[in-house]
């Protein structure tokens, strides 16, 4: 049987060891939530600066420089599409991710045939 001094240390132990890891997995769960917020702008700041370069290629005359601001656009889309959903990055932007993708793709062929020609 354990001494009187063993269980009265164990019984001042428990509740700080406990208040401790409350006091951690809180701040833990405090930082995940900076670090989503965080995320979610990135992605919502990657798809806007897609569609940004996308309306610049369309407006371009020089087709090398159309050419350069659709890759540009697409990788951005494509960036943003690996780290998160469609669903998820239409609700953080509003904007339709697959008509995006297809709208970016026929340009590049729009562009690329102007090069070929």
């Amino acid at each position: 049987m354990p001494s009187t001094d063993v269980v009265r240390g164990l019984s001042v132990a428990i509740p700080v060891i406990i208040t401790l890891f409350v006091a951690t997995v809180m701040k833990s769960a405090s930082y995940l939530s900076v670090m989503a917020h965080s995320q979610q702008q990135t992605l919502a700041a990657l798809v806007h600066a897609a569609s940004r370069n996308g309306f610049a290629a369309r407006q371009d005359s020089n087709p090398y420089m159309s050419l350069m601001d659709v890759c540009t656009a697409a990788a951005q889309l494509g960036a943003a599409r690996q780290l998160a959903s469609d669903a998820d990055l239409e609700r953080l932007t509003g904007i339709d991710i697959r008509h995006m993708t297809n709208s970016l793709e026929k340009q590049r062929r729009r562009v690329t045939r102007r090069l070929d020609s």
